[in-house]
């Protein structure tokens, strides 16, 4: 058997070696039944292509579009960056009526409430301040002498368009968010404009697809707001201006936790750090009065007793809810309950003191501080639709649940038989010590409930005409899709008690079909749904070819489902371009409780009836599903991925 420059168009596509023993098919194009005449033709190498000049490394915009002009086998599409449209303006830039902008930001307070840091009424008047004949000019070449609040308006719009169709008439989001990127200036003095600029791009940038861009933006925001917060203890600031600035340090505090995916890194910013009060009550600050907050003590840091839990107080709950769920992802994706020592007696996670009972309590004392309008399923979306507060409402509820959902999944069997009623992990490190009685059971109630009342929440908002479309929501409806998905397969891994009917599971399903479209984030979550779903398929049809393999087989798949930043996964040799990002459907069933299950081919886009070369039994058998996904987080810090290109998750294998 050889290695020869000799190689297959599959494999020579998907950039692997391509073993054979002279003559087809491949070792590859056997795995994946394509040994007919034909599917599998070995061809010489090719021509070697134009080198790619050398690039300074901070240009890596350049470097990308060099890569995609000159490597590329068949003309790519341009990235969004190369096709902003300048409206006609001889200066390279674009101008966009105020209103607009005032849209934007009405938008983003709404429907992004981790920032809860724009005062309209300030907001609102410096922009009319600016504006040249009812517009805002955003011009490149002048980008140096633009105040920080163009960038700041850019930032948002940027951020908002994907989701708001009353700006669709305005220039395409990458527009904004390059000449906000082309502002940034970590030489020249901070400014809180900028900061929160920085804020908005760092959100952009994790929703399609850009994790270490977001990582960074929100990194240097915080560092100029820790800046910032020196000249502030120094100087005489209004009520108003005085919480502008401490909501933007929480905001920094909340985009710190939602970036960081569960890393091994510490945080930015600690909560016993924070030489700050909790955010003010949202009355006083939509009237810039000052509720007088003096700085915290450390007794006020920690403990959840002085939190205040109504609606009015709303930003100081959710920070703390953030904070929570935050170390409980961390916890998770650190290795959870396979971290040394979490199999000891003393670490069962029903024992008082153990690592997943102090995060547990800890979440249930930030709901039970919550006055029960604050609680879905007992209140309403709907009365919440009508006061204003829908969204607000919607991210409570989804940090509790998520994080309820992500406790309990820790423990829970990755692929249990038909049979499987919740008893625990039944592969290592097991525990030693029985857990008592309806325990288990408990927890299954509790993750499955969760699930459902994630997809119920959702669907509701978007009956409301509050539809939230924006990355936080997107990750729980993505992790309430895997568990609605399991469930389905096998409701006896929940008593046969079924929370969410097939109609709710597909309604979860149709949610991330739309955010995939409006977010990069969603496709490799998109992806992911698709192998879960025929892995549970797969087992609940046949569990036998599953006998013997355990959590470990799976740590990539599993990765994946635990991944918040939803960038996609890289296409290997065992994920077929058959099953692409752009292959994946749903039907639009519309039955009630008597609906089926999604079929797999109703999910992931196989039609059996054409492409009869592989089963699903037999795809999933020859799977190593450890090699499907790459180990994301990993490549975080590769920094020179393909021929030394830095990479790129947006980028697909063709433009490469």
């Amino acid at each position: 058997m050889v290695r020869t420059t000799i190689a297959c168009s599959h494999c020579r596509k998907l950039k692997i070696k391509c073993v054979h023993e002279g003559s087809p098919p491949c070792q590859n194009c056997k795995k994946k039944d394509r040994t007919r005449s034909g599917e599998c033709l070995l061809t010489g190498p090719e021509l070697k292509r134009k080198r790619v000049p050398d690039t300074p490394s901070g240009d890596i915009d350049q470097t990308r579009r060099n890569i995609r002009s000159t490597l590329a086998d068949t003309p790519s599409t341009q990235s969004s960056e190369l096709q902003v449209s300048v409206n006609g303006n001889p200066n390279g830039g674009f101008a966009v009526d105020s209103s607009t902008i005032i849209a934007a930001l009405k938008t983003f307070s709404s429907k992004f409430p981790e920032f809860r840091f724009v005062h309209l009424p300030t907001l609102s008047k410096f922009i009319h301040s600016i504006e040249e004949n009812g517009r805002i000019k955003f011009l490149q070449r002048t980008c140096s002498e633009s105040s920080s609040i163009h960038m700041l308006c850019a930032s948002i719009v940027a951020l908002c368009l994907p989701i708001t169709h009353e700006l669709s008439h305005a220039s395409p989001p990458e527009a904004f968010a390059s000449f906000a990127r082309g502002c940034v200036s970590i030489a020249s003095p901070p400014d809180l404009s900028t900061v929160q600029a920085l804020l908005a791009l760092s959100m952009y940038e994790w929703g399609t697809g850009n994790g270490y861009r977001a990582w960074m933006y929100s990194g240097t925001a915080t560092r100029m707001m820790q800046s910032l917060r020196v000249m502030v203890q120094v100087t005489s600031l209004a009520a108003v201006d005085k919480e502008i600035h401490n909501r933007t340090l929480w905001a920094c505090f909340i985009m710190d936790r939602l970036v960081h995916c569960g890393k091994t890194q510490p945080f930015a910013l600690s909560a016993y750090s924070m030489d700050t009060h909790w955010p003010t009550s949202e009355d006083d600050f939509a009237f810039g009065e000052s509720s007088g907050h003096a700085a915290l003590t450390n007794e006020e840091r920690g403990p959840l007793e002085n939190m205040e839990g109504d609606m009015n107080h709303y930003y100081g709950i959710l920070v703390r809810g953030f904070d929570i769920w935050a170390r409980i992802l961390s916890w998770v994706v650190s290795g959870g309950r396979r971290l040394p020592g979490m199999s000891l007696p003393e670490n069962h996670p029903w024992v008082a003191g153990s690592r997943w009972k102090l995060l547990y309590d800890e979440l249930m004392a930030w709901r039970d501080r919550q006055e029960k309008r604050l609680r879905y399923p007992e209140a309403s979306v709907e009365g919440n639709s009508a006061l204003g507060t829908a969204e607000r409402f919607a991210y409570l509820n989804l940090i509790y649940y998520v994080s309820l959902l992500f406790l309990g999944r820790e423990y829970l069997r990755f692929i249990p038989t038909p049979d499987s009623e919740p008893n625990g992990p039944v592969d290592p490190p097991l525990l030693p010590l029985p857990a008592p009685p309806g325990w288990w059971q408990d927890r299954a109630d509790e993750i499955f409930t969760s699930a459902a009342h994630i997809a119920s929440l959702l669907r509701k908002l978007e009956e409301a005409n509050e539809p939230l479309y924006t990355p936080f929501p997107g990750f729980c409806a993505f992790s309430a899709a895997t568990m609605n998905l399991y469930v389905s397969s096998f409701p006896k891994m929940n008593l046969d008690r079924h929370h969410i009917l097939m109609y709710g599971v597909n309604k979860n399903i149709e949610f991330l079909h739309k955010f995939k479209d409006m977010w990069a984030m969603g496709k490799g979550w998109w992806v992911t749904i698709g192998h879960c779903k025929q892995l549970y398929n797969s087992a609940r049809q046949d569990h036998s070819q599953f006998r013997g393999r355990t959590r470990e087989d799976y740590s990539a798949l599993e990765y994946s489902i635990h991944d918040i930043r939803g960038q996609p996964p890289t296409i290997g040799d065992c994920m077929s371009p058959e099953i692409s990002v752009e292959d994946i459907e749903i039907t639009s069933t519309t039955n009630n409780e008597t609906a089926a299950a999604l079929s797999l081919q109703e999910l992931s886009g196989f039609d059996n009836t054409q492409q009869t070369s592989v089963t699903l039994d037999d795809a999933a058998a020859n799977r190593d599903w450890n090699q499907t996904w790459p180990l994301w987080g990993e490549q975080d810090f590769i920094p020179f991925a393909i021929e030394g290109v830095p990479f790129d998750y947006n980028m697909s294998l063709g433009d490469l």
